[in-house]
This record gives C-alpha cells, structure tokens and sequence, in this order.
C-alpha cells in the first residue's frame, strides 16, 4: 500500500466526499509496513487535504488483532514490541496523536472492563511522558 494521495483522489473525484480516514493503531502495528512517522505524515496530508479523521486506539502485543487495553499490554511488558510504534511504543504514540492531531475524535476499542482502567492509566502515562526530561519508559514509576 502507498501512502500518498492517488486512492485519496480517486475517492474524491468518484463522489465519496463524506468518507472519512480511520488509523486504527492496533491494525497498523499488525499488518502495516510503514513506519509511524510514515502514517503520521500522510494523516497530516489528507486531513489539509480536508478529508476528516478518527482514530481506534487499542493495544496488542504485535501478532494478533487482540484489542486490549493499553494498560494491560504494557502491565505484561508488550508495549514496545517490534512493528509500526515509534521509540518509546504505546505511550510515546498515543502522546504524538495527541499533540498532532488535537481535534480529532480518538475511540479506545477495548473491553468494557478495562476502559475506565485504560483511560485512566492512559491519561496518566502521557502526562507523564510530556512532563519527562528525557525518554519515558513505559512502566517506569518516576515521581
């Protein structure tokens, strides 16, 4: 797949205005072949294209789509494993989506049993990871 906008025109040119672009986090840490700088650039491209965003944000240990909570993924030490997350994994690309892409609807795909958990944890750790001097490791209790 070619993350440039050839599809992207072709859609628009066809009449599929009210399309949207979804990046789903956990799907692109299993099947994609790009980097996360890859898919943050050519997300900043189609949305000052004016093709509008969301986000499935969800956590796997890199193998299966397992849409797990962040906090739990990253409580078994799954968080930075190989694939598409940037150094830093989970909470270092949940904090850049964040930062970059402010306006856009973020959805957490996990069980309703850990979605307060997640949330909380979620909140939690990208505070922390701005508040950070240097890299944050996933995990890591700084005061």
């Amino acid at each position: 797949m070619r993350l440039d906008l050839l599809s992207l025109s072709l859609s628009l040119s066809l009449g599929f205005e009210g399309v949207h672009f979804c990046f789903d986090i956990g799907h692109a840490k299993v099947w994609a072949d790009h980097s996360f700088a890859d898919w943050l650039a050519f997300m900043a491209r189609i949305q000052a294209a004016g093709v509008r965003l969301h986000m499935h944000l969800h956590a796997n240990a890199g193998l299966i789509d397992e849409h797990r909570s962040f906090a739990d993924i990253e409580r078994q030490g799954n968080g930075s494993s190989p694939g598409t997350l940037p150094e830093g994994g989970y909470v270092a690309a949940l904090a850049t989506l964040a930062e970059r892409f402010p306006g856009v609807n973020k959805i957490f795909e996990v069980p309703p049993a850990e979605a307060l958990d997640n949330l909380d944890w979620v909140v939690e750790q990208i505070a922390r990871y701005r508040a950070a001097p240097g890299p944050v490791v996933p995990g890591d209790r700084r005061p």
